[in-house]
């Protein structure tokens, strides 16, 4: 059974825009829930991978408000989130094992 260490969640809050999250490229799994007054807002998720130049997308990468994901990345360095509004306010929670 894999255990989240603390020092592998992440509570962003207040983001607004696109935003990069740093993630630990250790773990190759990562929970990621997304809250947001606004509930029609689309986050399309990429990530970045160690030794890559560009931020990667991958299979069913958009992630709806008030949903939980669970991301299977190994290797990852970076979350990217790319809001369909880029002006609502958002709190990303990440939770890495």
């Amino acid at each position: 059974m894999a255990y989240v260490n603390e020092q592998n969640s992440k509570v962003l809050q207040n983001m607004t825009g696109n935003q990069s999250v740093p993630v630990e490229p250790t773990c190759s799994h990562h929970s990621v829930c997304i809250e947001c007054a606004d509930n029609t807002v689309k986050f399309v998720t990429t990530h970045s991978v160690r030794g890559g130049s560009t931020p990667k997308s991958f299979d069913d990468n958009t992630l709806l408000v008030d949903k939980t994901a669970h991301l299977a990345l190994a290797g990852s360095t970076q979350l990217h989130f790319e809001p369909s509004n880029i002006n609502a306010a958002y709190t990303v929670i990440i939770h890495s094992y």
